[in-house]
């Protein structure tokens, strides 16, 4: 049992939530709990609360990078906050929880929004904490418990990303589309939707409407030139001068065009200027995973597996397991030493987390299990 001076008789609501979260963060894990449990606040149980503190306890976790424990905890909370939503008995009864907002009174109009507010932000942390899990049907799931009006540019990032991974393509078109549409130079999220294969011909109209300046648009079309050779708007030697050109004034550096401007290159038929761009990005930017991939395929054409291997550990301290480049360039490396079966591997995992991601697929066809690598490719949205 806790010490008589922990009793929450002998503290404030927020103090005892404060003492909780402090003892659980310096592991003392038994009498945080029985705080954290404790229904006494004055005379009366208070379960939206209750449901509070669940709540931060796990923001606790999930700050520790403990996500499966922290979705726990956030399932709990919403277990008891929706079956409270008009409880009154969480307000504090002087002064609210310390940097949760101002002063409170119990009524049953401000429950029900204190309770609505509680439920929308555990929707959004259990969004966050599966994503980090790697689990995107759960994430789908509790998005779809919020209007999408409510939803924030972050969440429709999740709700792209796991459509993309449960390979919806269509609602992961709608969802970088709303967030082009909240922030016009949003420039990475044109290159998603070309990597998923939006219609260049709908993306020029978005960008008519949206009324974006004329490097946007020039922008946009390097990318697309990069990304969808078949399907762009430019030839890709004016897509590569036009990339050139806003390299030398506007985007001095910038690593993803650079990227870009190396794709180009290699469409056009120019692999060593494109082995030199990104050398010299990997030497100045060794955490920028996009475009590794290309120069680990240039590598190989060189026939340098040293080379690959020592980027395949430079990405892997760089990202975690569910970068889609790590697992291509450590393909590309199987390859070189003539694994290919082991490099099939790789190529799968790189699809299930990216199911159209042409790195891979440019992979898969190419080795003598490719019966599995059809599989693969020909599973169902």
């Amino acid at each position: 049992m806790l010490a008589t001076h922990l009793d929450p008789i002998y503290f404030s609501s927020e103090t005892v939530l404060e003492r909780a979260i402090q003892l659980y963060a310096n592991q003392f894990y038994s009498s945080s709990l029985e705080l954290h449990l404790a229904r006494r606040w004055g005379t009366r149980e208070q379960p939206l609360w209750i449901a509070r503190t669940h709540k931060l306890l796990g923001d606790v976790l999930a700050q520790r990078h403990e996500y499966k424990a922290a979705a726990s905890q956030y399932e709990t909370a919403l277990s008891i906050a929706e079956s409270h939503p008009d409880d009154a008995s969480h307000l504090p009864p002087t002064k609210p929880i310390p940097g949760e907002g101002t002063t409170t009174t119990t009524n049953v109009g401000a429950s029900t929004s204190a309770a609505s507010t509680l439920i929308y932000s555990l929707h959004t942390q259990l969004c966050v904490v599966y994503d980090r899990l790697g689990r995107p049907k759960q994430v789908l799931s509790h998005l779809s418990k919020l209007p999408e009006t409510q939803r924030s540019l972050g969440l429709l990032h999740l709700l792209a990303k796991a459509s993309e991974q449960l390979r919806n393509t269509a609602v992961a078109i709608r969802a970088r589309t709303a967030i082009v549409k909240h922030n016009p130079y949003a420039l990475r999220e044109y290159c998603a939707l070309a990597r998923l294969g939006s219609p260049w011909s709908e993306v020029r109209l978005l960008l008519e409407a949206l009324a974006v300046p004329e490097w946007v648009t020039m922008w946009v079309q390097v990318m697309y030139s990069a990304l969808d050779h078949s399907r762009s708007a430019l030839s890709i030697p004016v897509a590569l001068q036009q990339s050139r050109q806003l390299e030398s004034s506007l985007f001095a550096g910038n690593p993803g065009l650079l990227v870009r401007t190396a794709e180009l290159s290699v469409a056009n038929n120019e692999p060593m200027p494109a082995f030199y761009i990104l050398s010299q990005l990997h030497q100045s930017h060794p955490l920028w995973v996009c475009g590794m991939d290309l120069y680990a395929q240039l590598m190989k054409l060189e026939g340098n597996s040293i080379l690959i291997s020592k980027l395949s550990e430079a990405v892997k301290n760089a990202v975690q397991g569910d970068c889609p480049e790590l697992w291509v360039i450590m393909a590309h490396f199987c390859e070189a030493q003539c694994q290919y079966d082991r490099s099939l591997t790789f190529v799968e995992k790189a699809l299930s987390l990216r199911p159209n991601y042409h790195h891979a697929l440019l992979i898969a066809p190419k080795r003598p299990s490719q019966f599995t690598a059809k599989r693969i490719l020909s599973k169902p949205p």
